[in-house]
This record gives structure tokens, C-alpha cells and sequence, in this order.
């Protein structure tokens, strides 16, 4: 394992990441599979750590998508909250009608 990256063991991550430890174990298992992952046992635990420094940039990466997504979906939900007085009722037949001509 790379000595500069922090070693937990999974029942300090099941914590951190509020999973029972079960939950916690299975999903480090898979991304130890995945190559995400080291792991070694000491006595009765698990420690795991990143496989390369390079998974925190990733991480980081898919972080700010995810951030920028999440905002971007809450824009459109406070836009279509705020707009609901301007929104006119219309009965199934008039939906179809707007469908059919791409309104």
C-alpha cells in the first residue's frame, strides 16, 4: 500500500458513510475488485486505502459534475415552483393535440 494515502479500517468507513458495517464491507469489496482499492487485514481488521493517488483527482472530478448537476436541477425545480401561477390547466385530449403538434 502507498504509504502517503490514509489507511481505515471499514467499520471507521461504514461510520464516516453512515452504513452498517456489512453494507460498508460489500461495497469496498467490489471497489477493491474494481482495482479502486488496497486492502490488508491486521488481527480481526480490514484496512483499506485508494489502489493510486490518481482515483482522488477522479473523485474529484466526478464531485464537481455531480455538484453542478445538483444545482443545476435545483434551478429548474425552484424556476418551475415559482412559475406555478402562470401554468394553464388542460384536459387529456388538448395534451395529445399540443404532443402531436410538437408544442
Amino acid at each position: 500500500m502507498a504509504p502517503d494515502l490514509p489507511q481505515r479500517t471499514v467499520e471507521v468507513l461504514a461510520q464516516r458513510t453512515r452504513l452498517s458495517v456489512a453494507n460498508a464491507s460489500q461495497h469496498l469489496q467490489h471497489l477493491r475488485r474494481a482495482g479502486l482499492l488496497k486492502s490488508r487485514r491486521q488481527g480481526k481488521f480490514v484496512y483499506y486505502t485508494l489502489a493510486d493517488d490518481g482515483i482522488l483527482d477522479v473523485l474529484t472530478a466526478l464531485r464537481r459534475i455531480a455538484e453542478r448537476n445538483v444545482a443545476e436541477v435545483e434551478r429548474v425545480v425552484r424556476s418551475y415552483f415559482n412559475k406555478l401561477d402562470d401554468l394553464e390547466p388542460v384536459t387529456r385530449k388538448q395534451l395529445l393535440k399540443l404532443i402531436r403538434e410538437g408544442a
